[in-house]
């Protein structure tokens, strides 16, 4: 029985070791259950930079990590000349399209 619970707990370790190439290296792997108990310690490791990846039953299911920070307001016209606005652009939408909204 004990060779077959060291078998089984090598071959976990082993997928695990498989998924964990799969993942960025400065990841801190904790489980659903980790999470649960304190999201707002883990929270705070994401606003400090590390990315958090959450396991269930051994397998990673989602990924916290810190959104990239823009280099500053977008500079207007960006797309200027790819398309026109049209000038009836605000008018009320035609009854038949009102009613394709609203499910009549």
């Amino acid at each position: 029985m004990q060779a077959a619970c060291r078998f089984f707990d090598t071959l976990d370790r082993r997928r695990i070791a498989a998924v964990s190439l799969l993942l960025p290296s400065h990841a801190m792997n904790v489980s659903v259950e980790d999470i649960e108990k304190d999201p707002h310690a883990y929270l705070h490791r994401v606003l400090e930079g590390e990315t958090v990846v959450v396991f269930e039953k051994d397998q990673p299911v989602a990924e916290m990590r810190p959104l990239s920070k823009r280099a500053g307001k977008r500079p207007m016209g960006l797309a200027k000349g790819d398309f026109v606005v049209p000038d009836d652009f605000d008018d009320p939408l035609p009854e038949d399209v009102l009613q394709l909204f609203e499910g009549e």
